[in-house]
Formats: structure tokens, sequence, C-alpha cells
């Protein structure tokens, strides 16, 4: 049995971000995220994990669908700003929808939503 797997997940999230390949990435946030589930005092970061990997392939996603570079490693909160700055309501909703933000970004996302229902 692992010791410390949150040392272990901390060190997995550090090697992932260290990676140039995508898959790799998101296959390290993943043995993070594992190791993480293993230390039951640490589940919010495994929730937390669990969502970068999502954020992560949304934006992955978005790129090979508009050819926009750039959007890989935004926090959902910026990547939402992008959107609403474009004037993109749909992806914003999207966005939105597919991740549990914080705070900021669903108080963003709403602002802009409810700005758009008044049209």
């Amino acid at each position: 049995m692992l010791q410390k797997p949150q040392e272990a997940a901390d060190v997995a999230v550090l090697e992932a971000y260290q990676c140039d390949d995508f898959k790799d990435r998101l296959a390290g946030l993943g043995v993070a995220q594992e190791f993480y589930e293993k230390d039951k005092a640490n589940l919010f970061s495994a929730r937390a994990t669990e969502e970068e990997i999502l954020l992560l392939k949304i934006e992955r996603e978005q790129e090979l669908k508009t050819g926009e570079a750039g959007l890989v490693d935004l926090s959902v909160t910026q990547l939402m700003e992008r959107y609403i700055v474009k004037g993109d309501v749909s992806r914003t909703r999207q966005a939105r929808a597919r991740t549990r933000t914080h705070a900021r970004g669903r108080d963003c996302a709403r602002a802009v939503l409810q700005s758009d229902q008044l049209r």
C-alpha cells in the first residue's frame, strides 16, 4: 500500500504539466486523480483534478473545432471571458454547463446569460 498518496499525486500533477504531449498530460493527471482518491482526506483534490481534465478536453476540442490556438491551459473563467468578449453566448453556456465552475466564473456566465435574455 502506498504510504503517502497525496505526495505521489502532487508529484504526478507536476510531472503531467511538464509534458508537452496533450495525451501524456491527461494520463499524468489521471494518475494524480487516482492517488488523490486513495487518500480519503483529499477528495476535493481528486474532484478538482477531474474537473481540470474535463476542462483540458473541452479546450482541446474547441481548438480543433475552431482552429483557434491558445485555449488549452486557460482557467474556466478565462475561457468563458474569451467567449464573452467575442459575444459567443452559445459557447459560454456550453463551458458553464460542462464544468462546475467556481463562484466568479459562474457569476460571470450568469451575468452574460441574463443580459442575453434581456435582448
